[in-house]
């Protein structure tokens, strides 16, 4: 199920492309920051748009909006502060998109080809998302942190990087991807994709003793 959600050569980023927008998901993991960082400064992206998605979610307590948490977390391990945007209103994957390439198109960037960035168990549906949703994008590459399944569920879905999120509610996180992959093609959210066999085996089997995190466009 990782691998298969993290990773698909569709996707992969294409040095001969133009890419003239990079999109940041706010998510609950606060090592997202640091991997977008090092990814505009070593593909050589400094003068491409950056556009930090996420709102303040009042459910969690929380005060400041996600694209204003990440954008001060990659600034301080070094991207530069021109050429980036803020959504403060993004309040789901779907809005994340619809948002952050309405903001790039205001500002006169072709979205053609763009990079995502976000969690690696997310990558398949953010960018079944954008395909969907962005009906002028040809291409997106998908960008996260290249990082073992042992490893993400041991300090990954972090907020604060001294606090541990239980393994737990990482694998209901990667399992819920899976079913919303199933649910949300019919309600016009994403674009269908084929579940291999095994990596569905793996979802029922493990759905057997966790439970999916709820579901949230």
């Amino acid at each position: 199920m990782w691998d298969y959600l993290r990773h698909d050569p569709k996707w992969a980023f294409d040095p001969e492309r133009n890419y003239r927008g990079v999109v940041m998901f706010g998510s609950p993991d606060s090592g997202g920051a640091a991997v977008l960082a090092n990814f505009v400064r070593d593909r050589g992206l400094q003068d491409t748009t950056v556009v930090f998605s996420g709102y303040a979610d009042p459910g969690k307590g929380a005060m400041i909006p996600e694209a204003v948490r990440f954008r001060a977390a990659a600034q301080r391990v070094g991207l530069g502060s021109h050429r980036v945007i803020e959504d403060h209103l993004a309040r789901n994957t779907g809005e994340n998109v619809v948002n952050s390439l309405a903001l790039l198109r205001r500002q006169g960037r072709d979205v053609g080809s763009i990079v995502g960035v976000c969690t690696p168990q997310h990558a398949r549906r953010v960018w079944a998302t954008i395909m969907k949703q962005g009906p002028d994008v040809e291409h997106a590459a998908m960008v996260t942190a290249d990082v073992s399944v042992e490893n993400y569920l041991r300090y990954g879905l972090r907020d604060d990087p001294s606090r541990v999120t239980p393994p737990d509610e990482v694998t209901s996180a990667i399992l819920g991807e899976i079913k919303r992959l199933d649910d949300y093609p019919g309600e016009g959210h994403i674009v269908t994709q084929e579940v291999p066999g095994g990596v569905r085996e793996a979802y029922h089997r493990l759905s057997e003793t966790f439970r999916p995190s709820e579901r949230r466009f």
